[in-house]
């Protein structure tokens, strides 16, 4: 984006990181993956990423937005699906939740 101010490398000024469509596209998929991983540390890791790429801050200087939500519909899907799995996961015999 032309409009951006880039440093003397060509970055985006002010750190932060504008990824390719490409790259993009290889890291979603492992970003979702890692959602799904049974480690709690890899999963805040994953949520933090995904949170601080894909929606952009207006108190940054140069708001950039690495992974738009607009372009990752498969996002919120993938959400709901594992609230679902969670939910049927603690729903006990008589469909209540067990305690956690």
């Amino acid at each position: 984006d032309p409009n951006i101010a880039r440093d003397g490398l060509g970055r985006p000024a002010g750190g932060y990181m504008q990824l390719s469509p490409e790259c993009a596209a290889e890291i979603k998929p492992l970003l979702l993956q890692c959602l799904a991983e049974g480690n709690a540390n890899i999963r805040r890791v994953a949520s933090t990423t995904i949170s601080a790429a894909s929606v952009s801050s207006e108190s940054r200087r140069f708001p950039v937005v690495s992974l738009p939500l607009a372009s990752w519909p498969e996002l919120l899907p993938f959400l709901l699906r594992c609230i679902e799995a969670g939910l049927s996961a603690t729903a006990g015999p008589d469909g209540g939740t067990t305690p956690a």
